[in-house]
């Protein structure tokens, strides 16, 4: 299964796709995130790991990267990421590149860090071919998304069979999770619709929006003082009141003990 979690930025994406990815490993599943945001700085830290280095530095870098999206060609992809040139295979990539921890790895796409370094197209290419041929080999694959809707534009969704939107309490978020639904619709994807950071003295505001949008919820995620604890100190993700709705999450997607 490949869920792609998507939505505004500043909305709690990356939060709820380790929280999640916590909770499946606890449940005995088998996780690779693929952090595809090539913006946040800090996604490893919230698994207590050391960042892997950016799998777009093993095709030869940005400009390299660049070249075969402006060809179109998955093949230059394709050909350093898999050996048999036909399926990726996680287990063949170099540890350097991948980072491991209680039943969770960490894949990360590429970064944009320098001035003037460019756009994150390339990065978006290589996440869709890095999709598209992957054999998870009984892998859950979560993906971080960058913020927004970019991704869309290089057709990225494609590739994954669930698009988990997530919003925050603004119209704002909704409103980009109501494009994310319609995509789904259009590609025939599974779509779920998470509202994080809610507090109840808004929750029915929330729900009278999301119904005014044609939104049907999925699960509504309290604001998590452990979590913003560990955010703020940089230190491995706790969830507590957030853990009750992220078990709902895995319960829809199917993923049960």
């Amino acid at each position: 299964m490949k869920v792609f979690v998507a939505g505004k930025g500043g909305v709690g994406k990356s939060v709820i796709a380790v929280g999640l990815a916590k909770v499946l490993a606890d449940r005995g599943h088998r996780v690779l995130i693929i952090d595809a945001d090539e913006s946040n700085a800090c996604l490893y830290k919230m698994l207590g790991v050391n960042a892997p280095r950016p799998i777009i530095e093993y095709l030869g870098g940005r400009k390299r990267a660049a070249e075969a999206m402006l060809k179109r060609s998955e093949i230059d992809v394709l050909n350093v990421l898999a050996r048999a040139r036909e399926k990726i295979i996680v287990d063949d990539i170099p540890s350097n590149y991948i980072a491991k921890t209680n039943g969770i790895e960490l894949i990360v796409v590429g970064k944009v860090r320098e001035f003037c370094e460019g756009c994150a197209c390339p990065i978006n290419f290589v996440t869709k071919v890095f999709l598209k041929y992957l054999d998870p080999r009984g892998r859950v694959v979560i993906v971080d998304s960058d913020a927004g809707v970019e991704h869309i534009g290089r057709g990225v969704e494609e590739t994954v069979d669930t698009i988990l939107a997530i919003a925050d309490p603004t119209y704002e978020a909704l409103s980009i999770a109501s494009i994310l639904r319609d995509l789904a619709n259009k590609l025939g994807k599974r779509f779920l619709l998470i509202i994080n950071k809610v507090s109840k003295e808004i929750e029915d505001v929330v729900k009278s929006i999301a119904r005014s949008l044609d939104l049907k919820i999925t699960a509504i995620v309290p604001f998590d003082e452990s979590v913003a604890r560990s955010m703020l100190l940089g230190k491995p993700l706790e969830i507590s009141a957030s853990r009750q709705s992220l078990e709902i999450i895995a319960d829809t997607l199917g993923l049960r003990k």
